[in-house]
């Protein structure tokens, strides 16, 4: 089981620019001028991969004087957005696991996971299996292998027919991710992946900001950056199911410390595997 938790909270900036009182003899002539304001801004609570760091250099350098920003509050609530996956197989009725009710509009929606990238990979196979679980019946295996030198990644994407409520995972709320994962054949060149992407922030390049968590026993493991990416080794028993809390507003603010880290959307949940040097990966989640 995969579950995504955001907590229920409020968060609420307001900058007011108040003008000191003048006795009307003695106040100022003041010229008329115009601004240019943008009354309708979402960020990283409800714009996918927007943030509001990202919003304010684009407006800065365009020229706009006032932001007014209004983002959807089931950023935090998460009303009828799917936040659980059993693994049973590929989809699942996006209301299965859930804790509400779903309308008639939506009772045949469905959330799955689909291919994202296999670039590099000599060979590979994701299946279904009642080998290992668990929770419930049944668990996804991976099977991966790549003769690149350097890392191939072959990763699957969390996605519903809904797209919009599976984006709407601002850290902002405390988010975290649960699930777990079975150790088959992992090494220092082979290994599983649970990877975020997160908002863009950053021009000139633009760069998109992700997290990537991996499984490694090695001494000295730690947190690292590469780019825009942000990678947390996670200590596991080998031939064993590992279960995680992957904390995904605490590693984002550790790890990209010029911006705010709360300040993102968790826009796609990856699982997988990466490999090298014809290293074979096979893990369960």
């Amino acid at each position: 089981m995969m579950r995504f938790n955001a907590p229920a909270c409020l968060l609420l900036a307001l900058c007011v620019d108040v003008a000191a009182a003048h006795d009307a003899a003695e106040a100022p002539v003041r010229q008329k001028a115009a601004y240019s304001t943008q009354m309708h801004m979402h960020g990283s609570f409800s714009e996918g991969q927007g943030s509001m760091t990202g919003g304010t250099v684009e407006a800065r350098n365009l020229g706009i004087d006032v932001l007014w920003w209004s983002d959807h509050a089931y950023g935090f609530h998460h009303n009828k957005t799917a936040r659980t996956f059993g693994f049973e197989d590929w989809t699942e009725f996006e209301w299965e696991g859930e804790d509400w009710t779903p309308s008639s509009a939506t009772m045949n929606k469905i959330k799955y996971w689909q291919l994202d990238s296999d670039a590099g990979m000599t060979s590979y196979e994701a299946t279904f299996t009642d080998a290992q679980a668990v929770a419930g019946e049944r668990s996804l295996r991976i099977d991966a292998t790549s003769s690149e030198t350097d890392f191939a990644y072959l990763y699957y994407r969390f996605d519903t027919d809904r797209s919009a409520v599976n984006r709407a995972r601002t850290l902002a709320a405390g988010t975290t991710i649960e699930i777990s994962i079975y150790a088959d054949q992992v090494g220092e060149d082979a290994t599983a992946m649970v990877s975020v992407e997160l908002s863009r922030h950053r021009e000139n390049p633009v760069v998109d900001l992700a997290l990537h968590y991996y499984l490694d026993n090695s001494p000295g493991a730690a947190p690292h950056m590469e780019g825009g990416d942000y990678f947390v080794p996670l200590a596991f028993t080998p031939g064993a199911w590992n279960s995680y809390v992957l904390d995904l507003t605490a590693d984002a603010v550790a790890g990209f410390t010029d911006l705010p880290g709360e300040d993102n959307n968790a826009f796609a949940i990856k699982i997988g595997a990466r490999s090298r040097l014809g290293a074979n990966a096979v893990v369960h989640f």
